[in-house]
């Protein structure tokens, strides 16, 4: 995660969040946006990541993220701090991502951004294949390249990612450079907002 503040602020507040199949590369495309922008990125999985480094079992830290919204305090919390974020999860899991951030445009008028992140099949595999596999001890969210494809695979047809493509702005395929395709997002953003 990169909670470190930017420097500069956006006006009006800019929240990007991305959807797309587990592995895909979300949060590959995430980190761009940040880096590009003076955007907080807070991610789901490094939050797992951290609880689980830190012993808790995996049930509990569900229980925080799903039931006890963490991700979503979090948020809030930066946004009061007049920060633009990056909400590096998985927003079409679940309805309630989407009523949730709509909530947030009302509460701080600022500006939401939905990223579909795509890639070929062949590709994810590939690069599933060919990761390197930290056990769940040790850190890692799969523990196998195994499991890590049958959980893509899964995931592809878990969710009717469909739905969210008359409110997407952007769709990024990952097995592209993916700096060129999310220029369109970040020149709109530096031409339109004010940084301060």
């Amino acid at each position: 995660m990169s909670l470190e503040k930017p420097k500069k602020r956006i006006q009006p507040q800019v929240i990007i969040v991305p959807y797309g199949p587990s592995c895909v590369g979300k949060t590959t495309v995430m980190k761009v946006f940040a880096k590009k922008l003076p955007l907080v990125r807070i991610a789901n999985d490094e939050l797992r990541i951290l609880l689980r480094r830190r012993g808790f079992d995996v049930d509990f830290i569900e229980a925080l993220l799903e039931r006890r919204h963490l991700l979503e305090k979090v948020a809030v919390y930066l946004l009061k701090q007049k920060l633009s974020l990056v909400i590096d999860a998985n927003f079409a899991s679940s309805s309630e991502h989407l009523a949730w951030a709509k909530k947030l445009i009302k509460k701080f008028n600022l500006r939401l951004f939905l990223i579909r992140v795509v890639a070929p099949k062949k590709f994810v595999i590939t690069k599933l294949n060919n990761k390197k596999w930290l056990s769940l001890k040790r850190g890692g969210l799969l523990a196998t390249r195994q499991e890590a494809v049958e959980h893509f695979l899964r995931s592809s047809k878990q969710y009717n990612y469909e739905r969210l493509m008359p409110q997407t702005f952007l769709v990024v395929d990952s097995s592209k450079p993916i700096a060129k395709q999310v220029k369109k997002l970040v020149e709109k953003i530096r031409k339109e907002f004010t940084f301060y």
